[in-house]
């Protein structure tokens, strides 16, 4: 499992910056449809994060709302997109791939 190794906040396992690919891969997986309650649970750890950076003789601190919520996808609705008849949303991808999401 790749968990957060404090206070540098590099992964356990594979030594990235936490969240490493491969925890977004799998946070993308369990919070599929959930994208506030992912923004929430990565929020905690940033806060976290900030505190343990922010310490005396740390050095430079790295871009962190980047890190831990920057590479999550933004909701956006095309221009001509789906009507809110409709209950669709185009999203996009951090790549910038779109594709569609109907509303229930």
């Amino acid at each position: 499992m790749h968990l957060p190794a404090r206070p540098d906040w590099s992964c356990e396992e594979c030594g990235q910056p936490w969240p490493c690919d491969s925890t977004r891969v799998a946070l993308s997986g369990e919070y599929q449809g959930e994208r506030a309650s992912l923004l929430i649970y990565l929020a905690f750890h940033l806060a976290d994060a900030i505190d343990d950076f922010s310490q005396p003789d740390r050095g430079p601190v790295p871009d962190l709302y980047a890190r831990f919520l920057g590479w999550i996808p933004q909701p956006t609705i095309a221009p001509g997109g789906p009507s809110k008849e409709s209950g669709a949303v185009l999203l996009a991808d951090p790549d910038g791939n779109e594709f569609r999401v109907e509303g229930s």
